[in-house]
């Protein structure tokens, strides 16, 4: 095999991963996978309300219901990676960000929670201090709707799903997709660090409104920009992945607290 058929180096990532030019869609294909995943979302979660509530599901457990019904959210998204991005364009995983990055790049990347915890409560202060009436809040208790009591079994099915299952697939959506796809049509006009930054804010603010949550939503713009810088310079989408995966399980565990 030849030097430039072989795999890269351990630990590292070929810089071709976010050269822009290489990347084989562009917005409106990943818009597209947005659109795909949200009404595969939207159908089966109508779909399984409607069961639910005739049969009385919903007001037994609102929780599991909740978890059942991100699962659609998970086929949308696997059907729209899949197929527009990954069959469509011939490219492999490793387009989508998933690359092992090595120890240290994913140690850095936790080191990122304290800057991103700092900027969180610098924009509550703000909202606190010149928007007191637009109610800042974070979202967990409405993600969360735990009740007053969490169960062992409860306890942990909700931590695995905020924790494992939607950082996974919301990075892929978001950052894989979104992110390098909006990046990669800005940067036919702009700069890498311009197009990068477009990317970044355009993905995050959709990241943040598709929550439907308005008085969430500057936060949830916030850690989406934030996600989409560490996912490029992390050069791989576990890294944003444990970083969301530990924001989502703190604010998990405080519900539990609270609850």
């Amino acid at each position: 095999m030849s030097s430039e058929m072989a795999g890269p180096e351990p630990n590292r990532i070929p810089v071709q991963l976010f050269d822009y030019g290489l990347i084989r869609w562009g917005a409106g294909t990943a818009f597209g996978a947005l659109v795909l995943a949200f009404v595969v979302y939207i159908a089966g979660d109508s779909l399984l309300a409607v069961v639910a509530m005739s049969l009385g599901l919903y007001e037994r457990d609102p929780v599991i219901f909740s978890v059942v019904a991100y699962q659609f959210l998970v086929l949308g998204v696997a059907l729209s990676a899949g197929w527009l991005i990954i069959r469509r364009t011939g490219v492999g995983h490793e387009a989508l960000g998933f690359r092992f990055p090595g120890v240290p790049t994913l140690v850095k990347a936790l080191l990122a929670l304290a800057p991103i915890f700092l900027g969180v409560e610098l924009i509550s202060a703000a909202f606190s201090t010149f928007l007191p009436g637009f109610h800042l809040q974070g979202n967990a208790k409405q993600e969360l709707p735990v009740g007053t009591h969490v169960n062992e079994f409860r306890a942990i099915l909700i931590l695995i799903w905020a924790s494992v299952e939607a950082p996974l697939t919301e990075e892929v959506l978001f950052r894989g997709v979104m992110f390098q796809g909006i990046a990669q049509s800005a940067s036919r006009r702009l700069g890498r660090g311009s197009s990068t930054f477009v990317g970044a804010v355009t993905s995050g603010a959709i990241f943040g409104l598709v929550h439907f949550e308005p008085h969430t939503l500057p936060i949830l713009i916030f850690l989406g920009i934030s996600l989409a810088y560490i996912f490029y310079y992390s050069r791989s989408i576990y890294a944003s992945m444990l970083v969301h995966g530990t924001v989502n399980a703190i604010a998990a565990i405080s519900v539990f607290h609270g609850a």
